[in-house]
């Protein structure tokens, strides 16, 4: 299947509480029990807030998990995984907005995980308050997601690597 019969979807990055920080398009591959995949082509164009821009140098999956504080990337560098601890996703027709909460989690290609910018996140909580609430959920969440990560819960299992293997080797059949 060509990418132009998948539907294009922009994506807006923001940091919290709702500060632009990216925008980039993807393909909406389709949706299964674990959520919303989006296919990245290497060498689509991505633009900051500040009108810096650029091109995605690999392909990527992106999964948009319904109602949950995160969403993971799978890519073939040696971060296989990126997770993102975010908002629930806003979705408008063709667009979706997700508002980054600072920590990240890796799963590296040697299978070590990374949990990362959790002083970035205690600094966003000193400047724009964030609900008592809402800063349990980003450590549950975390602890939840590293969890599933180390043991090898699904989609981090299988699910994601194949998604990204059929993204690339439909991206290199357009080429």
């Amino acid at each position: 299947m060509a990418f132009d019969a998948y539907p294009k979807l922009a994506i807006h990055g923001f940091k919290w509480p709702k500060r632009p920080t990216a925008q980039a398009t993807g393909y909406l591959l389709g949706a299964d029990e674990f959520g919303h995949w989006l296919g990245i082509a290497a060498g689509s164009r991505w633009q900051a807030s500040n009108g810096q821009q650029g091109t995605f140098e690999q392909a990527f999956v992106k999964l948009i998990p319904a109602n949950a504080y995160w969403s993971a990337c799978f890519n073939l560098s040696g971060k296989l995984i990126d997770v993102d601890i975010v908002l629930p996703h806003q979705w408008n027709d063709q667009r979706v907005e997700e508002v980054d909460l600072e920590i990240d989690l890796l799963k590296m290609a040697d299978g070590r995980i990374e949990i990362r910018d959790q002083a970035e996140f205690a600094a966003v909580c000193q400047r724009w308050p964030m609900p008592a609430s809402l800063i349990e959920r980003v450590h549950t969440t975390t602890a939840q997601i590293y969890q599933q990560l180390a043991t090898g819960i699904e989609p981090f299992k299988t699910v994601g690597t194949l998604r990204l293997a059929q993204f690339l080797q439909q991206s290199a059949a357009e080429k």
